[in-house]
Formats: C-alpha cells, sequence, structure tokens
C-alpha cells in the first residue's frame, strides 16, 4: 500500500469516474436501456432524450433526498 501512494503522488496519478459509478444506479442503467433502444432503432431521439431527462429530474431528486 504504501508503495502505491508513493507511485501516485510521485506520477501524479488522477482519479477518473467509471461511468457506472458516476450516479444512482437507476439512472445510468435506464439511460444505457434507452440507448440501446435507440441505436436499435426503436425509439425516436426525441422520445429518447424525453425518457432520459425525465428519468434523471426524478433519480437526481431521489438521490439528493437520500443523502440528507
Amino acid at each position: 500500500m504504501a508503495g502505491l501512494q508513493r507511485d501516485i503522488a510521485r506520477n501524479r496519478r488522477l482519479t477518473l469516474v467509471r461511468y457506472w459509478e458516476s450516479g444512482p444506479p437507476s439512472l445510468i442503467q435506464g439511460n444505457t436501456n434507452d440507448l440501446g433502444g435507440f441505436m436499435a432503432g426503436q425509439t425516436s431521439p426525441a422520445t429518447t432524450l424525453r425518457r432520459m431527462q425525465e428519468r434523471a429530474h426524478d433519480e437526481w431528486a431521489a438521490w439528493k433526498r437520500d443523502e440528507a
């Protein structure tokens, strides 16, 4: 562990947030499903964006309530 800490400090390593850990799980999974549907031609761009926006509004509100 000490060697790893030295390496991080010496080489100025950066922490990168991965997509799957960057937000509420329901938001990430739902958006992934919506994008998959769009790429498969099942939904229009407008429908996909509307669903993602609605989900983001709901999930981030729930996330913030849970943190309070």
